[in-house]
């Protein structure tokens, strides 16, 4: 299925949308199970901003960090020196973010993908690899409980 996107309005205090044109949509597709995400759709990053993130900013820290000999390992303890602030306790969003790095998933056709998309054999290869990564520095996650919902 492909991504359909429509303009709701709010008219007397009801939305209006083009109920023939979803229905139209809804009745091209072919038999199975579908998936409805219903969010606002925002105006998608510009060129310039693409520009400025990879033909900027990461094309000119490749090119010095190459120049001064840094490797992965080499970078990434430059950018966590001693001298950044202290006392910032971990969140979940920071720690999510660090193991999607540390421990990316990929779908079939090799493309990285979150949790928000992963089937349940990336999720649980993620879990595992980061539980192992975790070990490997001395914190130890338990198994998961079964029951940790009527807890």
């Amino acid at each position: 299925m492909k991504e359909y996107i429509q303009r709701v309005q709010r008219v007397d205090g009801k939305n209006k949308y083009d109920r023939a044109a979803f229905q139209q949509h809804v009745d091209s597709q072919t038999d199975g199970c579908y998936e409805m995400v219903w969010r606002k759709a925002k105006k998608p990053k510009s060129k310039n901003q693409l520009g400025a993130h990879f033909g900027l900013m990461i094309a000119s820290a490749i090119e010095q960090a190459n120049d001064m000999g840094m490797d992965t390992s080499s970078f990434l303890r430059e950018m966590v020196k001693d001298d950044l602030p202290t006392g910032v306790g971990l969140t979940a969003n920071f720690l999510k973010e660090i193991f999607y790095f540390l421990c990316p998933m990929y779908d079939e056709d090799g493309k990285r993908v979150t949790l928000s998309r992963a089937n349940t054999v990336q999720a649980s290869k993620h879990l595992k690899d980061c539980c192992n990564l975790l070990a490997s520095r001395g914190i130890y996650i338990p198994e998961p409980d079964p029951e940790w919902r009527n807890k």
